[in-house]
């Protein structure tokens, strides 16, 4: 056997007795509303304690659903307002009025956050003034 066939089984043996980074996470889902209805469009964000952000679009009926590692996240919700329909070669229009308020779209101003447990399903609703 050549060494670089036994750096491989090593290091295969390696990863599968400790998980090959293999992380453990919880399905989290609920709906997202501002004023008592749900938002049309906009993202969710989960920022970790450390690491990058996770999340994504907001479903078309408020709805979201993300894997997420088990930890306590900060949460942000950005719902600028919809741009209208335009024709290329007109002015731009200006996009319709916010569906969140600003505030809820900025880690340290939302008041959001969540705490994973790593249990699935995991429900969180956020109501959005």
């Amino acid at each position: 056997m050549t060494c670089r066939a036994i750096l491989f089984a090593t290091g295969l043996m390696f990863c599968l007795m400790m998980g090959c980074g293999s992380k453990e996470t919880g399905s989290v889902h609920g709906t997202i509303t501002s004023g008592g209805k749900p938002l049309t469009s906009g993202l969710i964000n989960f920022q970790p304690a450390q690491g990058q952000p996770l999340g994504g679009a907001i479903n078309a009926d408020g709805t979201f659903e993300f894997e997420l590692p088990p930890g306590q996240y900060k949460v942000r919700v950005d719902a600028p307002g919809v741009m209208p329909p335009y024709k290329e070669g007109d002015p731009e229009p200006k996009p319709g009025p916010r569906l969140a308020p600003a505030k809820y779209a900025n880690y340290e101003t939302s008041g959001l956050s969540i705490t994973v447990t790593g249990e699935s399903p995991q429900q969180q609703d956020f109501d959005l003034p």
